[in-house]
């Protein structure tokens, strides 16, 4: 969906400048934040890594040209879409996840191909910035539904700070909200490990610790979302029941979009 679409649907009272959220963000209390950072796919394209749009669009048309051979590739990606909705295991809601498993049937092949993916990509002065934030103790807390290792690396090139990175469920447990570290939260697993959530049924649900946590922090902080689209059903599932609950969020979600 488009930022101009979202203002007719929210209406302008929804809206906010980069400015306000400046605002919001140096208005926390003895060098304690008011908000963690979701990041995703788009957050690591100036790093040149290919976002989950572009490889999304890569993967559509290969598909259709294996599973369609008599038909001649159609010029605009909604009839793509369209044809590919013939296939049983084509899941329109959740299309990264669906093509990708098609794409690379084993898991073993996922692991290859992201680590390849992460392997050309170099901290950008975006996550230079993240870094100051965090020096300066405006944010702390990075989930993250990317594979790639990009904000640690930020901090080792940008900062003598050294931050918590979980990666897995079962260490995700000693993050604490009131820890003073800088966390990084890798919510569907690293590329250096075994366990990535890349098929509709491992983005179905995060793991328990991962859950809970991510849960914990809401009801602390807003949350800044960037570079996601919100398209797995395990994060938006935990949003939803966050706003659902009048408990969490307290400072807000907040949706950083480019204007197109």
């Amino acid at each position: 969906m488009l930022a101009k679409e979202l203002d007719s649907h929210l209406g302008a009272e929804k809206k906010i400048e980069i400015r306000d959220l400046a605002n919001y963000v140096i208005n926390g209390n003895d060098n304690e934040p008011n908000y963690c950072m979701l990041l995703g796919a788009g957050s690591s394209k100036n790093s040149g890594i290919n976002t989950g749009a572009d490889l999304v669009s890569q993967w559509r048309r290969e598909l259709h040209q294996k599973n369609f051979p008599e038909v001649s590739m159609p010029s605009e990606e909604s009839e793509i879409r369209k044809n590919l909705k013939q296939l049983s295991w084509y899941d329109d809601s959740n299309e990264y996840s669906s093509l990708f498993s098609q794409t690379y049937r084993t898991a073993k092949q996922r692991k290859l191909f992201v680590e390849k993916e992460v392997s050309r990509g170099r901290p950008s002065m975006g996550h230079a910035y993240l870094v100051r934030l965090a020096e300066q103790g405006l944010l702390r807390t990075f989930f993250t539904t990317n594979f790639d290792d990009l904000v640690n690396e930020a901090f080792y090139l940008f900062s003598d700070q050294r931050p918590m990175v979980c990666a897995h469920d079962s260490s995700v447990k000693s993050v604490t909200v009131t820890n003073q570290r800088s966390n990084i939260i890798k919510l569907h697993g690293d590329y250096l490990f075994d366990g990535l959530k890349c098929t509709t049924d491992e983005t179905n649900s995060l793991e328990q610790n991962m859950s809970e946590k991510f849960e914990e922090f809401l009801k602390e902080y807003g949350l800044i979302v960037a570079g996601y689209s919100g398209s797995d059903k395990s994060i938006r599932r935990i949003l939803e029941r966050c706003i659902e609950s009048g408990n969490h969020l307290e400072q807000g979600l907040i949706w950083l979009f480019r204007p197109n």
